[in-house]
């Protein structure tokens, strides 16, 4: 496997399922390649670091409102 098919295919790898060859491949591909390795240590940060950055829910009118005024007033 080149580290072109590894980085590409790398959030398949890492969040959905894949064959036992596709998983083999890649975790021989790893063990070889150091900048792949890292590829992917930051792709699981990013995964795992995502629902923590993201809002769970949109704001409110009353805070966008809040928001534009704050905003228009700095101007």
């Amino acid at each position: 496997m080149s580290c072109k098919q590894t980085t590409e295919d790398a959030t398949n790898y890492l969040e959905g399922p894949n064959t036992f060859g596709r998983r083999i491949a890649h975790y021989f591909h790893l063990l070889m390649c150091y900048r792949c390795r890292r590829f992917y240590r930051q792709i699981q940060l990013v995964i795992r670091l995502s629902p923590t950055i993201l809002p769970t829910q949109a704001p409110s009118d009353a805070e966008v409102e809040a928001l534009l005024a704050r905003l228009k007033a700095d101007n």
